[in-house]
């Protein structure tokens, strides 16, 4: 899922994906690294956290073409997997988690696979000969996520703002018992 977080002021602090891997762990992924913000707030909880950014990759493909490119690949097919879902397969030996998320407003995956198998799997994407792939940095990726109206954290929001001042009323959910800014939001949200 995709959510941002709150200080106890209910101002945004980040956001990103919460990706399920098993009943009990987690992963989330965000522009900022937020481990000190993350490792405070788990105090008293039985929540081991870890940062798996030097160890994990990584890679996005996206654009019409993406699905078909990673079902080449794959060992299992992608087209069953829906959005914000994700799929653990291999690219032959590589094990590999595939998300179908994206951050262009196209058909999009997100590829997981332990850091040193990331130039194994550029040239196995990049070797399709059947459709063009041009990879992009960011300045192209934010040309999409502006078209898009996806938001980028401290262009389109930061700590001065809240979700529901930032458009992400959406996936502000009132109805849970308790998450950090809550009474805050919920008084604006009212009061709006």
């Amino acid at each position: 899922m995709y959510t941002p977080w709150c200080d106890e002021k209910g101002k945004v602090i980040d956001d990103g994906t919460v990706q399920r891997l098993s009943d009990h762990k987690f992963r989330i992924t965000s522009a900022e690294p937020n481990l000190e913000w993350l490792e405070h707030n788990s105090v008293g909880m039985d929540l081991p956290i870890s940062d798996d950014s030097s160890t994990t990759a990584a890679l996005a493909l996206q654009g019409p073409n993406s699905r078909d490119i990673l079902n080449a690949v794959a060992k299992e097919t992608l087209d069953d997997l829906k959005f914000f879902w994700m799929k653990d397969t291999r690219f032959g030996d590589i094990p590999v988690s595939i998300s179908r998320t994206g951050y262009t407003g196209e058909l999009g995956f997100e590829i997981y696979a332990d850091n040193l198998s990331t130039e194994k799997i550029w040239k196995i994407l990049l070797s399709d000969t059947k459709h063009e792939i041009h990879p992009a940095g960011l300045g192209c990726r934010d040309t999409l996520r502006m078209e898009m109206k996806y938001h980028l954290y401290g262009l389109d929001m930061d700590e001065t703002i809240n979700p529901i001042e930032a458009g992400l009323s959406w996936v502000t959910k009132f109805n849970k018992e308790y998450f950090i800014g809550r009474n805050k939001l919920i008084n604006f949200h009212k009061n709006s």
